[in-house]
């Protein structure tokens, strides 16, 4: 990668290629024999907060702003980098855009279109005008702490990840909980995105309640699966 590409990347895209190294790396797997094979990338971002200041104060680096700005090269210069020939995209559903990724992965792996799947999600907070919006969106906490699912909420606190998982066909398939007949009534536990927000926690308390709590009583706090 050349300095004036580089210097003309989003953050994250550079942060995504070294996280999906070590990734790949920590599965055990040669980056040489990666190479050509069905492997699909799935990124996961909401917004990049650096795109508008690459294209307007870095027009000098040789086009490659133009192509640092985009979204969909957080993926596409994963499969670029490491010469991998299955679908490559970032996809975009706000909250839960990782979430979304991981789904498209397991379709995919299903589907045959993949042999394995590169999954990411990142964000980064570069600019403060961002947070600024979110917070006269009236979605930020106000007192600094996150409470899902609390009467007390006022909102979630921004943060930043960059995550990257490599999807082997063979794990996806023996851990995914139907293909391990996992009932999900008897699932003792679970992770929620949990905004603290009063949009958000009443949707998702609801959606958990119907997916996973009708057939369940509730006892001194504990749950029992009705007959």
């Amino acid at each position: 990668m050349t300095s004036s590409e580089a210097h003309a990347n989003d953050p994250m895209c550079r942060m995504l290629l070294e996280h999906t190294y070590e990734a790949i790396i920590d599965a055990g797997v040669n980056l040489k024999e990666l190479r050509g094979t069905k492997t699909g990338v799935f990124i996961g971002s909401c917004s990049t907060e650096i795109k508008n200041i690459i294209i307007y104060y870095r027009p000098q680096a040789d086009g490659y702003p133009i192509v640092g700005r985009s979204k969909y090269w957080l993926a596409n210069s994963i499969s670029n980098w490491f010469g991998l020939n299955g679908p490559s995209y970032a996809l975009d559903t706000a909250c839960s855009s990782t979430h979304h990724a991981m789904a498209e992965a397991y379709r995919m792996i299903r589907s045959g279109k993949c042999d394995a799947a590169i999954v990411g999600g990142t964000n980064m907070c570069l600019h403060p005008n961002i947070s600024l919006q979110f917070f006269q969106l009236d979605v930020l906490s106000s007192d600094g702490y996150c409470k899902p699912f609390d009467d007390s909420d006022t909102g979630y606190m921004r943060s930043e990840v960059i995550a990257i998982l490599y999807l082997q066909k063979k794990v996806l398939l023996e851990e995914f909980y139907g293909d391990c007949d996992v009932i999900h009534e008897m699932l003792p536990y679970m992770e929620a995105r949990a905004t603290g927000t009063a949009v958000g926690d009443p949707v998702e308390i609801d959606a958990i309640d119907q997916a996973l709590c009708l057939k369940r009583s509730f006892i001194n706090g504990l749950s029992e699966i009705k007959s």
